[in-house]
């Protein structure tokens, strides 16, 4: 869906834009923006982050929930995995291994946190935000991408029995269950807890809520495409995104994600609408190709103008500069990840062990 990966592109550029922000305006009150930019400004990275969720959410359980309601064969779970792994973990490794020999040389002589970064689970030893920050999020992420087929597996058979209606209710049910949940640990428990744990704040429940509404739209669009109510759709999710832009409740990523669930569902719902035909176009297209290496590589890119004197903290005048500086190398070296790395990686996903061949 080209027009999706223009909006992962934005949601790339979107943490780009606000880790330079916060790196280097610091204060963002202090620029003298209007409300409603000051907000928008302040949550990019949680919201472009949100929207990765909400977009893996869809896109990664399709396949699981056409199954569930029986429209299709199992999966094969093999095979997902495999694509699972090859996309995050190769690129993966390569930040981390030079974030680690420019910044993080004390890991090497920490076997056990050394192995929980290289497993992505460093969360769970409460350093999540250490060495490459923006890892954190691909923690809860594979956490997703091993939780819903075991899910799938777990509910498949119950379901088996039941007419295709009725599957359709259970999961939806099941799925708003899990954001309604998702919520509560959010606006009700989490705030009582001091200090919060970082295995329990960086974890999948407590963000939970944006897969679970990705796979709300792949079952909505599952049970039949509404193409005509797909500019309503995108124009909803905006007004409701900008409510958690504002100042006008505390709900604020709440109505976030929410509002990029709603969005999502008018893209792909209606691909021919003029937002979805914008978002198609070849500039966001190339953002969403390489948001992967774009996501990796900016923050260490950063820190190194940092360290060699190139950018200094809290200097708001040199943001334009910065912006387009670290812009071009992230882009320049995400592209060089994707024909490097990424791109033989995912070569593999299909490519079936010699001994598995001969035994075939």
């Amino acid at each position: 869906m080209p027009a999706l990966d223009g909006l992962r592109g934005l949601a790339a550029a979107g943490v780009v834009v606000f880790h330079v922000m916060n790196a280097l305006a610091g204060n963002v009150s202090r620029l003298g923006l209007p409300a409603l930019a000051r907000f928008s400004l302040t949550s990019l990275g949680a919201n472009g982050v949100a929207l990765f969720f909400v977009l893996s959410g869809f896109l990664l359980s399709a396949p699981f929930l056409s199954w569930l309601l029986g429209d299709r064969p199992q999966p094969d779970l093999a095979r997902d995995a495999r694509a699972r792994v090859l996309r995050i973990f190769p690129a993966w490794w390569a930040v981390l291994g030079d974030c680690i020999a420019l910044f993080a040389h004390w890991l090497v002589a920490r076997p056990l946190e050394l192995g929980s970064f290289l497993a992505l689970q460093q969360n769970y030893l409460g350093m999540g935000q250490r060495v490459v920050p923006q890892g954190w999020t691909l923690v809860v992420e594979i956490s997703f991408y091993a939780l819903a087929p075991l899910l799938a597996l777990i509910v498949v058979r119950p379901l088996s029995g039941c007419p295709r209606p009725v599957r359709a209710s259970l999961i939806a049910a099941g799925l708003l269950a899990v954001v309604a949940a998702s919520w509560l640990l959010q606006v009700r428990v989490l705030p009582h807890i001091r200090p919060v744990p970082e295995s329990l704040l960086l974890s999948l429940p407590t963000y939970a809520d944006r897969f679970a509404l990705g796979a709300l739209v792949a079952l909505a669009l599952l049970l039949g495409r509404h193409a005509n109510g797909g500019t309503t759709a995108v124009a909803t999710g905006v007004a409701v995104s900008a409510l958690g832009l504002g100042h006008w409740t505390e709900y604020r990523y709440q109505f976030c994600a929410v509002g990029f669930a709603l969005i999502v569902y008018g893209i792909a719902a209606a691909p021919a609408t003029r937002v979805a035909a914008a978002l198609a176009t070849p500039l966001p297209r190339e953002l969403g190709r390489l948001s992967y290496g774009i996501y990796l590589w900016h923050l260490p890119l950063l820190y190194l103008a940092f360290s060699h004197g190139l950018l200094d903290r809290g200097h708001a005048l040199q943001i334009p500069v910065a912006l387009a500086g670290l812009f071009a190398a992230s882009v320049a070296l995400a592209e060089l990840s994707y024909r490097l790395i990424e791109r033989p990686a995912l070569a593999l996903v299909d490519r079936r062990p010699r001994l598995v061949t001969q035994m075939a």
